[in-house]
């Protein structure tokens, strides 16, 4: 089928999920070439992580994970990482409390349901929060044994994120009633205050980009990547990503965040790595060049001016080059194209 219908009637198909056969999805998939991939991506963002649904979005993790698929493992992993759990296991017995869709409830034992043909729940907390270690467990033992399959994939983890999915900066504050010998002290607490900045929930994210900072750490009773309260969230020039030397090794992968990343904290990252890839970056041609420069983020435009002055030539200057300095983010930047002009 063309593009345009097999995205209508996978719609479709998901709007009338009641009835719908979804192993066709996972069957397009592993079958999948550059025509019908947008569609079956597109359905990937949208389709609910719900009974009849989430074994076959399961499935086609599993897949992405095996072929290293980066796109379709990013865009799973993130909607893991962003949407609430189905249901909450139960602390102790089988027994669940399930709210129906016309606003019925009732009372089922989860555990024979989800061995069930057709169950009604799917996608419980303790799911999701198995998923979210094996997301980066992932990447992290391809990093472990210098596999470059990790750049490959941790760039697929991160083009899903945007500027639009930044959360409130958010501080928390709690009393500390032992000194920092380890002593016990009623009368006088300790006033610990931890800040958590906008992307603090994300911890694919932050593994990727945060994994070797000294200004984060990361507690698994926080659930999330907070800022160390005598570090401060400032923005710094040393690097701090997870495995340094494959980024290094495939700097292509930094120049591919630059040129498709809309997030912000994406671009620092990858300024800040490419800056040590010199001879990677002193190879770049004028259309690269051009592309950093036109980048909306400063941070990229300025490195793109910094690399534009080694190809300016007062002789014979490249009218296109002039022209993409003079209208960047960057305005240190656009002065000196000013100055070249005049």
């Amino acid at each position: 089928e063309t593009n345009g219908n097999l995205l209508e009637n996978l719609q479709k198909a998901v709007a009338e999920h009641k009835r719908g056969n979804f192993a066709l999805l996972e069957q397009l998939y592993v079958v999948s070439d550059e025509k019908n991939r947008p569609p079956i991506l597109q359905i990937l963002r949208e389709i609910p992580l719900k009974p009849k649904f989430f074994k076959v979005i399961r499935h086609i993790f599993k897949i992405a994970e095996y072929r290293r698929d980066a796109q379709v493992y990013g865009i799973i992993a993130k909607r893991f990482e962003t949407e609430k759990a189905g249901f909450t296991s139960p602390m102790w017995g089988d027994s669940i409390y399930l709210v129906g869709e016309d606003g019925s409830y009732k009372y089922l034992n989860a555990k024979k349901e989800l061995s069930s043909e057709n169950p009604q729940i799917a996608f419980s907390d303790r799911t999701k929060s198995y998923f979210l270690r094996r997301t980066w467990r992932t990447l992290r033992r391809l990093g472990e044994i210098g596999d470059a399959d990790y750049v490959k994939m941790a760039v697929g983890s991160l083009l899903v994120y945007a500027d639009a999915d930044a959360q409130e900066k958010r501080t928390t504050t709690r009393y500390d009633y032992y000194d920092e010998n380890g002593n016990y002290d009623w009368r006088n607490p300790r006033v610990i205050t931890t800040h958590f900045d906008e992307f603090a929930p994300y911890l694919l994210f932050n593994h990727i980009i945060h994994g070797n900072s000294p200004r984060y750490e990361f507690k698994s009773n926080y659930r999330a990547f907070r800022l160390k309260s005598n570090i401060g969230d400032r923005k710094v020039s040393f690097r701090e990503e997870s495995f340094p030397k494959l980024w290094e090794a495939q700097p292509v992968g930094l120049l591919h965040l630059l040129s498709e990343s809309e997030c912000a904290p994406v671009h620092e990252f990858a300024v800040k790595s490419l800056r040590d890839c010199r001879n990677f970056v002193a190879e770049l041609d004028i259309e690269a060049v051009l592309m950093l420069l036109q980048s909306k983020y400063s941070v990229t435009a300025q490195f793109g001016f910094e690399i534009a002055v080694s190809h300016y030539d007062s002789l014979n200057p490249n009218p296109e080059l002039v022209l993409a300095v003079a209208n960047c983010q960057s305005e240190s930047a656009r002065k000196t194209a000013f100055e070249w002009i005049n």
